[in-house]
């Protein structure tokens, strides 16, 4: 539900790096089905598999490109993070 009392300051205009992890093991066959993202494979406190995809994504489209394929397939998605924005003057 939408609460209109809470911030919104996520700005998706531009490329920034994510980390979006998921249940189980992707193979490296991933890599071009998830914009191209890099593909680690551990596991949580519990032993159970999951699989860190990280990398740049040009914007919020390209996010939500990786995210429903991921949901088509039936990928269980644990959590999305940005981890930074990227601007020009960052190297």
């Amino acid at each position: 539900m939408f609460d209109p009392g809470i911030s919104n300051n996520a700005e998706f205009d531009g490329p920034a790096e994510f980390r979006i992890l998921v249940r189980g093991r992707l193979g490296a066959r991933w890599r071009d089905r998830v914009g191209g993202l890099r593909i680690s494979i551990g596991e949580d406190e519990g032993g159970e598999p999951r699989t860190a995809l990280t990398g740049l994504l040009q914007d919020q489209a390209a996010l939500m490109g990786v995210l429903q394929h991921l949901y088509a397939r039936g990928i269980a998605i644990v959590s999305v993070e940005r981890v930074k924005r990227r601007t020009g003057t960052e190297s």
